[in-house]
This record gives C-alpha cells, sequence and structure tokens, in this order.
C-alpha cells in the first residue's frame, strides 16, 4: 500500500509533535518556503525534517525566488531524498504559457530536467477535473465583480491532494488550518476556530483568491467518498 502524508504549513501543526510522524512516511509533501524551516529547532518536533516532494506555487515574484533557490542555490543537494517537484498554478488559462516563457520559468524547468529531477505542473482546472469525477458541486465561490477570473482558485495544498488521490493508496493530511478548524468545531461544542496563518510567518492565505472554508468542505466530502483520507 502506498501512502503520503501532506504537510500543510498552517499553525495548527504548532503544539501537537507529529515531527516524528510525519518524518516516519516515506512520502512526504511540502509546499515552499516552509522548506526552509526544516533545520530549525524551533519547529523540528511539531514539523519534522525531511522532505521528498517539494511543492511551489507561481507568479513573478515566486518564480524569482524559487530560480534563485534551486537554479542558483544548493536545493536539490541539500535535500537528497527529494525525488520529485510539483508546480501548481491558478485558474487562467495563459498563465501556463506565461510560466514556460519566463526567463526564470525556463531555467527552473532546464536545471530540474539537467538534474533529472522529475516535476510536473499541476493547474487549478486539473485538480478541477479530477474533483468533478468524485464529488458533485458546488466547488469554490464565485470573485467579486471585476476580477479576471470570475471563480477563486485552488491553494496549492489542494491540488496536492488531487494530484495525491490518483497515485496513492492512504493520504495523510496535517497542517491544514481550516480543516483543522472545521473538525475541532464538531469535537469542541460551542467552539468556533478561525486560523489563517502560517507557522514560519504573519502571512495568511489570500481571501480574494482562495476560500479554505470551501476547500475543507471539499475535502470532508472526499474523506467520506474515497476512504483514502485521514487528518493526523
Amino acid at each position: 500500500m502506498s501512502a503520503v502524508v501532506i504537510v500543510g504549513s498552517g499553525k495548527s501543526l504548532l503544539g501537537r509533535g507529529l515531527g516524528k510522524k510525519i518524518d516516519s512516511f516515506e512520502n512526504i509533501i511540502r509546499f515552499n518556503p516552509s522548506d526552509e524551516f526544516l533545520d530549525d529547532r524551533r519547529y523540528k518536533s511539531d514539523i519534522g525534517s525531511r522532505m521528498t516532494i517539494f511543492s511551489f506555487n507561481t507568479n513573478r515574484l515566486i518564480l524569482n525566488l524559487i530560480e534563485r533557490k534551486i537554479v542558483k542555490g544548493n536545493f536539490i543537494k541539500e535535500h537528497k531524498e527529494l525525488s520529485k517537484v510539483l508546480c501548481t498554478y491558478g485558474v487562467r488559462k495563459k498563465i501556463l504559457e506565461y510560466i514556460k516563457k519566463t526567463r526564470s520559468g525556463r531555467n527552473i524547468f532546464r536545471y530540474l530536467r539537467k538534474n533529472d529531477m522529475p516535476h510536473e505542473l499541476l493547474g487549478h482546472r486539473d485538480a478541477l477535473h479530477k474533483l468533478k469525477k468524485i464529488i458533485p458541486p458546488p466547488y469554490l465561490p464565485k470573485r467579486r465583480p471585476g476580477r479576471r477570473a470570475p471563480y477563486m482558485a485552488f491553494t496549492a495544498g489542494f491540488q496536492a491532494v488531487t494530484h495525491a488521490l490518483e497515485r496513492y493508496d492512504e493520504i495523510y493530511l496535517c497542517g491544514f488550518d481550516a480543516l483543522h478548524a472545521l473538525h475541532q468545531e464538531r469535537q469542541e461544542t460551542g467552539v468556533h476556530r478561525r486560523i489563517n496563518g502560517h507557522f514560519y510567518g504573519g502571512s495568511s492565505v489570500s481571501n480574494r483568491a482562495h476560500s479554505l472554508k470551501s476547500e475543507a468542505k471539499m475535502i470532508n466530502k472526499l474523506i467520506q467518498k474515497t476512504n483514502k483520507i485521514e487528518i493526523i
């Protein structure tokens, strides 16, 4: 039986001592830039120290940072267990074309090919196609009028979940704050927890582009429908 743990970057990871359990998995997916904290003693007991699959999202700023990290840094040498890189992108069709045309994008994928590092592009539409095979709508809410894309986009974490559904028999999730909060609400009467930050800083997931609450509900449906997903 193949199994994977998908480690979200949320604050719900902290104080739970999941580090050893996370590191015990053969396949471990982590997201940029949480990889930069794997050697940080403050977090080791909670987040672990191993990573076999690295995922990053794409926009111009992120691509430039990833180029510095992967192409100009020692990323692959430092993470010797790394077996695959995932690149996620959003709703608009032109994004994939943009990624491949930018200097940083070309350099990243050229470097990965040169170093025989398997990599895969995961798009919002790919995730939606996989989702439609398993659960019916609704999926994500519409964005406010005036936005280029009419609907919100799936986060990299959710795209990793739909990606894993086709590749693994067992999927374990942790560090998904909205999902963790939803389950805490059910366990603790009258308690409503809003957790929307990353453990490595004060940043939070954009509520303009993503709906963590909707994603948490969809993951719950996937848990019930597939019997392959477990929250740890």
